[in-house]
């Protein structure tokens, strides 16, 4: 799963009570209130702003990341038919003034950026 990447000290006092992170290192911690978290594993609280940067946020819960998440991947997938689209009516324009290989060419090129963007999710 990828989350939201905090680095700076700021973002990550801006994160609201609650909000569940994980350290390069692998610590999960939890914020609990405005000054501490607690680390899984270990119940003695710590300041907040010394966890170690920069974390990814598992949960947060002002915001639903699942959804946010699906959100982004149906932008990419409508990104992608849409390039589908415009390269199919490219090749269509270039078969109508007697281009076929052009048209080829595009078919081609659409057939290979619907392969890669199946495979970068």
């Amino acid at each position: 799963m990828s989350g939201e990447r905090v680095e700076s000290a700021a973002d990550l006092a801006a994160m609201p009570d609650g909000t569940v992170v994980r350290s390069d290192a692998g610590t999960i911690a939890c914020r609990f209130d405005a000054q501490h978290g607690v680390v899984f594993g270990d119940d003695r609280p710590f300041p907040w702003a010394t966890l170690r940067l920069p974390v990814v946020v598992l949960y947060r819960p002002d915001r639903d990341l699942i959804a946010e998440a699906e959100a982004r991947g149906a932008a990419r997938a409508a990104d992608r038919i849409a390039a589908a689209l415009r390269v199919e009516m490219r090749r269509h324009d270039a078969e109508q003034i007697g281009f076929s290989a052009i048209g080829d060419a595009y078919a081609e090129a659409a057939r290979i950026a619907e392969q890669i963007g199946e495979t970068d999710e």
